[in-house]
């Protein structure tokens, strides 16, 4: 047996009420706990691998704890038709409902911001492929008209692209991809607080329709004035699905 494959529970409020764990070395385990960690239901250890591999991908403060909140809500819920708990996962109360529901608001958040780090990703690589087609390797070396055809080329093509992937609308694909493209120093925080699950695309779309034409410095202004408390409140020992 690996040993860290299976965990202890966590020292986190949040884990702790769930039983749930965080890294450690089973080697100091008794063989009740080990015993006992063997006869927890399949969901529940399910769960605990899940956690430990979140926990290394490095994904931004809270997001885990809001990911498992989710998960644990659904794993409880199972196939079953209707949405009834399924027995034999183990009870869940009340609390952990609750939280499984604030924190799928963050989880909406983060997987927005996710689609924002892929759409620059997608936005550079159609724009290297788009100067290779001009044959020229930079677009310094493209007219002025030239260049801003070729900007211009680069959002609509990424842009098309998820409006099919995703069936959202041509216009809200363009503001999330000008939004992906635009300078970090007008619309940080709004990435940021996408990213950590602690706005939403609703709030961040809002905020660039009224400053997308605005200086970057002058947008930037407004994205911490809108968006930092929503980052300042978030600390790393907040316990992000029970946060208000």
């Amino acid at each position: 047996m690996s040993g860290w494959l299976y965990r202890r529970p966590a020292r986190g409020a949040w884990a702790s009420r769930r039983g749930f764990s965080v890294g450690c070395d089973v080697s100091d385990w008794s063989m009740q706990e080990l015993v006992d960690l063997e006869r927890a239901a399949p969901a529940k250890r399910a769960l605990g691998l899940v956690e430990r591999g979140l926990g290394g991908l490095g994904l931004p403060a809270g997001v885990a704890e809001q990911l498992m909140a989710v998960l644990t809500c659904a794993a409880a819920h199972g196939p079953a038709e209707g949405g009834v708990v399924v027995p034999g996962v183990g009870e869940i109360g009340d609390a952990a409902l609750l939280e499984g529901a604030q924190a799928a608001r963050g989880v909406q958040g983060f997987v927005d911001g996710v689609v924002l780090a892929l759409s620059r990703t997608l936005a550079e690589r159609a724009a290297r492929e788009l100067l290779g087609r001009k044959g020229v390797s930079g677009p310094e070396e493209l007219s002025r008209t030239a260049r801003e055809a070729w900007r211009a080329k680069t959002k609509s093509v990424v842009a098309h692209e998820l409006s099919t992937l995703t069936g959202h609308g041509i216009q809200a694909c363009h503001d999330r991809v000008g939004l992906a493209l635009a300078p970090r120093q007008g619309v940080q925080a709004a990435q940021s607080a996408l990213c950590r699950g602690v706005s939403d695309w609703r709030a961040v779309a809002e905020f660039w329709g009224r400053c997308r034409r605005l200086e970057p410095e002058q947008a930037g202004r407004v994205c911490d004035a809108v968006f930092g408390p929503l980052l300042a409140h978030l600390a790393p020992e907040d316990d992000p699905p029970t946060r208000r």
